[in-house]
Order: structure tokens, then C-alpha cells, then sequence
């Protein structure tokens, strides 16, 4: 064999093996941490890691790190990133209560007790956050990082803080108590909001989240997308007891544009959903349907020109529930409002005004609304606002611009025409529908290991009684993918 081929030959081989030592490293490694884990370890089931520092500065594509049970005195910040097919899983162990307590260490400052920071292809998972001096979780400079199913309460500024990022999910979270902390002139204006999503961030998902403030008048917004985000949903979120309004959208001094709301449910808060663009910003394309705002404080729906007021274009407010609140129901009073469309809602049991335009205000379209007399709920008393087969807003909606499905996941129609408001009515109750979407969003996954991590005598390693996993579960139903019954969009009753 001469030279030439010879040396053909070793570069064949070279990528061969290159190829296989990528595929195999795909697969990733599985490492642990310990409390009673020691950084000198490998960072196995059997010889743990003691501190996330050390995980974090480990952890490769591809690998995920199980958090063994116990509190954690310490930042979570991974230093290195994953790729496409491949990213790095931060989680606590099936079955384990992991707790990130930053009462010790955390300081009013700017800064999260997880911090996800120009990093790509991340997943944060099942984790207790609590007593943060800022963020519980901030994200920053990212792409691709998915924050799913953990629990977050008392931080001085945002639960979760999400700036200049792009492909951002925050799913299935208990978001409760933020924004505790003194940041301006009274109490209740601390810095940022329960979620935040700001400066820049393109394409992002908020969805399934629990976001609360219970017993702390400082609690201000709940959900905020603002200063030049684009391109999100923010769906399925059930949102209580704000200070100020459950969910925000606010331009500031920037753009925000290309923003869907839907299938989310806002109660007991100063405002269910505010629109505004406080510094002459603007706020574009913004589509607002198969929502429920009931028994808020002031209104239910506000497009507004709070402060400097700048221009609104383009918003669709359509397919809402909107009862109860205790001033008015829908309101449009930002004079520099254009292209907006109000139809298709039930607003009925507001205080004051069911729909509100104020004078000034260029033309907005309002049609095919629900407004007075009884709407036909199937028991409002008890917050369930399906309707009954006698309503009168079943097959009255316009057809143009309906949603194809309603707040529970059914087809839209199901009779004659479309319905007003958020539930389409379904002569089987509550029955599941048996269609499923295409488009469901796909987790990042997580590899489940075959064994419980055992003590050998040469490690500390823990065995604690298992204890209840960590669990979130949505108040609302996935629109889509999953369609559940309507007892479990009903965890209102009895909180009143």
C-alpha cells in the first residue's frame, strides 16, 4: 500500500473516530451532588460531588447533574453550555425535595440564586428556591434554556428574570412572593415583577405557571413581557392576589410586538391584564383571547396611556371571560390606540362599565360582545364560567378571527356557530376531547437513572427516605398539548 493511500486511510479513520466519540459524549454523563457528597469525587452515584459549584463547572453537553435531597447554601451559575439534541439538565433526583436557600448568602444585589448567563441549551428542573436576595432566577444572554417545574418563593426583586435571551421556556413553575423588597417610594414598588420577560428577549414561552402573592401587599405585577420583547406566548398561567395587575404588557421606551395571551386566569389582583407603553414606546400585534379576568379589583382588560402613553397598534382582544371585577370590564382609554378590536367577549357582572372606549380615542372595533343580562354560566358562584346549554352566547361569535380551540382545549365550534367567550360549549361537560394538535412544544429530556444512589464505606453517600417529589400542576389545562377536565382548571373554589 503506498503513502498516499496510507495516509487517506488515517484521516478516514481519524473522522471515524471522531464522529464516535461525539455520538457516544450525545448521550451524555449522569453526575450527582451531595450534601455529604466531596468535590475530590468523580461525581458519581456512589462517590457524589459535595457543591453545585463544582457541577456546574463539570457539566458538559449532553450530561445531567441529580441533585440528591437536602439544602443548598449556594449559587447555581454553569459555566458551560450544551448544544442541539444535547443540553445540560440541572435536576433534583427523582423523588428527592431539593431546596437552594439563599438566606445566608444572597444579598440585595443584582443577581440570582440560579444564574443562567450567556450559556445555550440549559434545563433547570424541580427545584426549591427560596430567600433570595434579588432574582430567584436570572437569565441573561441566553439561547435555548428551558426553567420547568420549580418551585420559587420570597425574593426581594423578580421570581424569574428573563433579559436579552432568545428561545426561552419558563414552564410549569410556582412562582409566589416576589418582589418583597423596598425599590422605590412605598413598599410595594420593588424591583421588577413576579416573571419577567424584557430587554430584547425573542421567542419565549410562559406557560403553566403559578404565580401568587399571598399575605404580602408588595407582591406588584404578576407576568410582565416589556422593553423590547417579541415574539412570545405567555398561556395557561394562573395568576392571584397582585398588588398591581396580574398580567402586563408595556413597551416602556422600546417595542414589544408579536406577543399571543391566551388560555390564562387572573383573579383577586388590582387589575387582570394592563397594556401600556409607559415611555412612549410601542406596542404591536398583540393578540388577547380565551381568557378569564374575574373578581379583580379595579378592571379586568385596560389598554391604557398610563404616564407618557405611546401608540398601540394592532391589538385583538377576543373570546375573553371578563366577570365580576369591581370597576369595569374591558377598557380602551389610550388615545393613540389604532387597529383595535374587541369582540367575541363576555363581559357581564363588572361594576361600572362591561366595555369602556373613551372619548378620543381613534375608532376601535367592538362587536359581537356579550354585555348585559345573564350570561348563561354554568355556576359563577363557584368561578366555573362554562357555559349552560341555554346560554345566550352559544353560536354568537363572529367566526372571523375565532380561535380554533376554546380555554379547555375544545374544537372550535362545536355547534352551529362559534361561541362567546372563552369556553366553547360542549354537550359532553367535561369531557375530554379526543383530538390532539401537531404542534406540541417537546421537552428537553431528562435520562432517568436505572439505580438509586447508594452509601459504600468509603463515601458518605445519602439515603434518605424518599419524600414526595416536587411537584406543579397547571391550573390550567395545555392549550395545547394536554386537555384535561375542567376540575383541574378549577382549583379556584374554596380560595376565595
Amino acid at each position: 500500500m503506498n503513502i498516499l493511500w496510507k495516509h487517506i486511510l488515517f484521516v478516514l479513520a481519524s473522522i471515524c473516530l471522531f464522529w464516535l466519540g461525539s455520538t457516544v459524549k450525545a448521550a451524555g454523563d449522569i453526575y450527582y451532588v451531595s450534601t455529604v457528597g466531596n468535590d475530590a469525587n468523580v461525581g458519581s452515584e456512589v462517590a457524589p460531588w459535595r457543591t453545585l459549584g463544582k457541577a456546574a463547572e463539570s457539566a458538559g453537553p449532553g450530561d445531567t447533574v441529580y441533585i440528591l435531597q437536602g439544602t443548598y447554601r449556594e449559587k447555581l451559575k454553569p459555566r458551560n453550555a450544551g448544544v442541539v439534541g444535547s443540553p445540560i439538565v440541572f435536576t433534583a433526583y427523582p423523588g428527592h425535595l431539593v431546596v437552594l436557600d439563599g438566606e445566608e448568602f444572597s444579598r440585595t444585589s443584582w443577581g440570582g440564586i440560579i444564574e443562567l448567563v450567556n450559556v445555550q441549551y440549559v434545563t433547570i428542573s424541580n427545584l426549591r428556591i427560596i430567600n433570595s436576595g434579588y432574582f430567584g432566577v436570572m437569565i441573561t444572554g441566553v439561547e435555548h434554556v428551558l426553567v420547568q417545574n420549580n418551585e420559587i418563593d420570597f425574593t426581594y426583586a423578580s421570581g424569574i428574570y428573563v433579559s436579552r435571551s432568545q428561545h426561552v421556556v419558563v414552564d410549569g413553575n410556582d412562582v409566589q412572593r416576589a418582589c418583597h423588597g423596598i425599590g422605590g417610594s412605598a413598599p410595594h414598588y420593588a424591583p421588577q415583577e413576579h416573571i419577567t420577560v424584557r430587554g430584547g428577549t425573542d421567542t419565549f414561552e410562559i406557560k403553566n405557571n403559578v404565580v401568587s402573592n399571598p399575605h404580602n401587599g408588595r407582591g406588584k405585577e404578576g407576568i410582565n413581557v416589556k422593553e423590547g420583547a417579541a415574539n412570545g406566548k405567555v398561556y395557561n398561567n394562573r395568576v392571584f392576589d397582585m398588588s398591581r395587575t396580574g398580567l402586563y404588557v408595556d413597551a416602556y421606551d422600546k417595542y414589544v410586538t408579536n406577543v399571543e395571551i391566551y388560555g390564562n386566569v387572573v383573579y383577586n389582583s388590582l387589575h387582570g391584564l394592563v397594556i401600556a407603553s409607559e415611555r412612549r414606546g410601542t406596542v404591536s400585534n398583540i393578540a388577547v383571547y380565551n381568557n378569564v379576568f374575574y373578581k379583580n379589583e379595579h378592571s379586568g382588560i385596560w389598554l391604557t396611556g398610563y404616564l407618557d402613553g405611546g401608540p398601540f397598534e394592532d391589538i385583538l382582544v377576543y373570546n375573553n371571560t371578563v366577570y365580576g371585577n369591581a370597576n369595569r370590564g374591558i377598557a380602551v382609554t389610550n388615545r393613540e390606540a389604532t387597529g383595535v378590536t374587541v369582540r367575541n367577549n363576555i363581559a357581564v357582572g363588572n361594576a361600572n362599565q362591561q366595555i369602556q372606549i373613551d372619548s378620543g380615542v381613534p375608532a376601535v372595533t367592538v362587536e359581537h360582545n356579550l354585555t348585559d343580562g345573564d350570561a348563561g354560566f354554568v355556576d359563577p358562584g363557584r368561578d366555573d364560567f362554562r357555559l349552560r346549554s341555554d346560554s345566550p352566547a352559544i353560536d354568537k361569535a363572529d367566526s372571523a378571527g375565532a380561535p380554533a380551540f376554546d380555554v379547555l382545549g375544545f374544537a372550535r365550534p362545536q355547534g352551529a356557530g362559534y361561541d362567546q367567550g372563552a369556553f366553547e360549549f360542549n354537550s359532553d361537560g367535561a369531557a375530554i376531547p379526543t383530538e390532539s394538535p401537531t404542534d406540541t412544544p417537546t421537552a428537553m429530556p431528562i435520562e432517568t437513572p436505572t439505580a438509586t444512589p447508594t452509601a459504600t464505606p468509603t463515601v458518605a453517600s445519602p439515603t434518605p427516605t424518599p419524600v414526595p417529589a416536587l411537584t406543579i400542576t397547571p391550573p390550567v389545562p395545555n392549550i395545547p398539548p394536554e386537555k384535561l377536565p375542567y376540575s383541574v382548571f378549577l382549583p379556584l373554589v374554596g380560595e376565595q
